[in-house]
């Protein structure tokens, strides 16, 4: 089937121009962009960015490079995640941003993976035995 389109001028140059950028056609982009509407599915919460949420994302978390879905995932399981021994903990954002918070203050003197280890180590000795060990109270 065939289908004809009437796109102004200007919207056409456009769109000539970022075809040319991605060594397309102007109609294969249109597919391209059809396909990927026709692909998208909001009832498998699906979510559609655009370049200003990835960039929001990236400065809320450091700055990370995000390219693809797989580069979303991964920032969010290395970040977000905590091993202890054999065990796995996901931190929620409002534990990941208060760390980053409270890291702010201890930045001078160790690294974040420093902070956030100390931070659980002093975390469990009160939980444990009631007081802490002053690691970081003394940086």
């Amino acid at each position: 089937m065939k289908l004809t389109l009437y796109i102004d001028d200007k919207k056409y140059d456009e769109l000539e121009a970022l075809a040319s950028k991605r060594n397309k056609t102007v109609d294969a982009l249109i597919v391209d962009g059809l396909d990927l509407v026709a692909a998208h599915n909001s009832r498998e919460n699906q979510i559609l960015l655009d370049g200003a949420a990835v960039a929001a994302i990236a400065a809320t978390v450091g700055g990370k490079t995000l390219r693809s879905a797989d580069d979303v995932v991964k920032l969010f399981q290395t970040n977000f995640r905590v091993k202890l021994g054999g065990v796995e903990y996901d931190l929620d954002v409002e534990d990941a941003h208060a760390l980053k918070d409270q890291y702010s203050g201890f930045s001078n003197f160790m690294s974040y993976d420093e902070f956030v280890r100390d931070s659980i180590r002093e975390a469990l000795s009160q939980y444990l035995w009631g007081s802490t060990r002053g690691t970081l109270a003394y940086k």
